[in-house]
């Protein structure tokens, strides 16, 4: 917490909103297969024909160790604003 993001042009009515985090436990695979699928990794492939997840699987695979799962954390942030005419 604590945790506060410029606020965009056009909104300047903005109202708080709480930063909390979010924590699962997943196993290195479905990590993997998770951000594989993220927008931006798919935008990056189609752009320059490269897997950047591919390209860096060995080495995650390798901080990730023998661990079948671990414990992973999200920082998750709102901004709910009116917008000024």
């Amino acid at each position: 917490m604590g945790r506060e993001r410029a606020r965009p042009r056009g909104f300047p009515d903005h109202f708080p909103a709480v930063a909390t985090d979010h924590a699962a436990a997943r196993p290195g695979p479905r990590l993997l297969a998770s951000v594989s699928s993220c927008s931006a990794v798919n935008r990056d492939r189609e752009t320059h024909g490269v897997d950047p997840v591919g390209l860096h699987r060995r080495a995650i695979a390798e901080a990730w160790g023998d661990a079948p799962t671990r414990r992973l954390r999200w920082p998750l942030f709102a901004l709910a604003a009116r917008r000024v005419q």
